[in-house]
């Protein structure tokens, strides 16, 4: 509804324009009445009425006195002015001080309706186009500061703009802060939520300003100007505070990187980047929070990291098919590896990365085809990627050890199938002389059976297998430049290393100096 303000001094045509006049169907409601200029002048100051309806002759104040009063107010009204015949120099005053209509008295209701309508088409009209200057202004303002914040805009060229998008870049003090929410929040909601926190949050620190808008990333990301007190920090805490509580009313989970300060204009694209690199490490952040600049490492993890988990551990709870010992096992290593090291963002990506293509690795080194994965990177590393805290990550790889282990299940069935135990036996022992007596002897089993069940459920002949497994360790062994081929061969189980080459060959279609060069 839009606000009326009915301005007389006669009690009985207040009476009658409010009583005889059906203002909701004209979508407007009358919030007030006034008998003269002064009254009507206060209730302009708290109501900010979109239309005021007055006479003009009146004690105290006039109607002219009062128009030029609410003419200096900082809101848009239509002013609608009631006139008598005796008026005319009245009227003509009213028309120089830029009134919209003028009735006669007296008042005819449909005129006046029809005065009415056209006050409403009008300020519907102008608020589309105010909306649009305001979402152009907006657009042309996030455009600046995704170019500052890149580096792609002149010292001259944004100087000249930031006076015209309300940009305080004459202050002290300059901090960037970058947001990142859930993946399924849409660019039209972060854009949205852009436009909302420029509205309805207030930086309150000396000279204080926060501006929202969306980064080239697709980050919602802010600029805080403010002059340097003791205090700042505080403020700033305070301010992203605020930011968080807003985004929260649409369940939005934040977390927010904080760069460091910027004396200069000139710095401010580095406290973008500081900001960013703060955000890599909220991937700990369970319910999101705030990541200061000084409480990122100053150097980053090695990539010793890789090397904390144990796989030859991993390949004893793969061959005992031990899926909750192996969960336990990563969960220990992984969650001292989170308290030592402190990964950022990509890092813990690429921690997990690592960590289940070793596992995939260990899986096929173990069972070779039995319904193994044969590729690792057919894996939803897109889905990894996409993640962005560590508890998610966790759940990813320990989701991947269960489909792992399901795909498996046949074989490993904990100890009671006999060519998991089989495959288990050689897993272990394919650099020694194993043969397939020695395995069914240890199995409990028939020779001949064996080799048939065997060929049976891994499509592979026994010596076949073998062969494929002592050949697939070669591979790795080969990437070590320090041995030679013939170490290579002693090591996976050879003794005879023209039949070492043979083989080879024949299960990689390649000799083993092809595949080292």
């Amino acid at each position: 509804m839009y606000r009326v303000i009915i301005v007389d001094d006669e009690p009985v045509i207040r009476k009658g324009l409010r009583e005889t006049i059906e203002w909701d169907s004209l979508g407007l409601e009358v919030a007030g009445e006034a008998a003269d200029g002064v009254e009507a002048l206060k209730l302009c100051r708290a109501i900010h009425p979109e239309i005021l309806i007055t006479d003009i002759r009146m004690p105290e104040m006039d109607g002219l006195q009062l128009i030029q009063e609410v003419k200096k107010l900082d809101f848009d009204v239509k002013i609608t002015i009631l006139s008598g015949y005796s008026d005319y120099d009245y009227l003509k005053a009213a028309i120089r001080l830029g009134v919209d209509n003028y009735l006669l008295k007296p008042i005819d209701n449909d005129e006046l309706i029809s005065n009415l309508k056209n006050a409403v088409s009008e300020i519907e009209k102008e608020a589309v186009v105010g909306r649009q200057i305001r979402q152009g202004s907006e657009l042309l303002r996030s455009n600046t500061l995704r170019r500052l914040v890149s580096g792609n805009i002149s010292l001259e060229e944004l100087k000249e703009k930031a006076e015209f998008l309300n940009l305080s870049l004459g202050a002290e003090e300059h901090a960037c802060a970058v947001c990142s929410m859930p993946r399924q929040v849409s660019t039209a909601r972060r854009e949205q939520l852009a436009l909302e926190l420029n509205r309805d949050v207030r930086f309150d620190s000396p000279g204080g300003s926060l501006t929202a808008f969306v980064d080239g990333d697709g980050n919602l990301a802010l600029l805080m100007s403010h002059e340097r007190t003791p205090h700042s920090r505080m403020d700033i805490q305070r301010a992203l505070e605020a930011v968080t509580a807003r985004a929260g009313v649409g369940q939005i989970a934040l977390t927010i990187g904080v760069g460091r300060p910027a004396a200069r204009v000139e710095e401010i694209q580095a406290s973008y980047e500081s900001a960013r690199e703060s955000l890599e490490y909220g991937v700990f952040l369970k319910n999101g929070g705030i990541v200061w600049y000084d409480g990122v490492p100053e150097t980053s993890p090695q990539e010793r990291t890789f090397d904390r988990i144990d796989y030859e551990r991993m390949k004893g709870f793969i061959r005992r098919g031990d899926q909750d010992g192996l969960k336990r096992d990563l969960e220990a290593a992984l969650e001292a590896l989170a308290g030592e090291t402190k990964p950022s963002l990509s890092q813990a990506q690429n921690l997990m990365m690592h960590i289940a293509v070793r596992m995939a690795e260990c899986f096929y080194e173990t069972y070779g085809s039995i319904n193994a994965f044969k590729d690792p990177i057919d894996f939803d590393f897109a889905q990894l990627f996409a993640l962005r805290r560590f508890s998610e990550m966790r759940a990813w790889l320990f989701e991947l050890c269960g489909k792992l282990f399901s795909e498996n299940r046949a074989v490993l069935g904990k100890g009671t199938s006999v060519v998991g135990l089989a495959v288990a036996y050689i897993a272990e022992h394919y650099r020694e002389g194993v043969t397939l007596k020695q395995v069914a002897a240890e199995c409990h089993i028939n020779t001949s059976y064996l080799g048939q069940i065997f060929k049976k459920e891994t499509g592979s002949a026994f010596t076949d297998y073998v062969n494929a497994m002592r050949v697939r360790e070669a591979q790795r062994l080969l990437a070590n430049p320090t041995l030679k081929v013939y170490e290579v061969a002693e090591q996976v189980g050879f003794t005879d290393y023209h039949y070492f080459l043979k083989i080879f060959k024949k299960v990689t279609g390649a000799t083993p100096t092809d595949q080292r060069n």
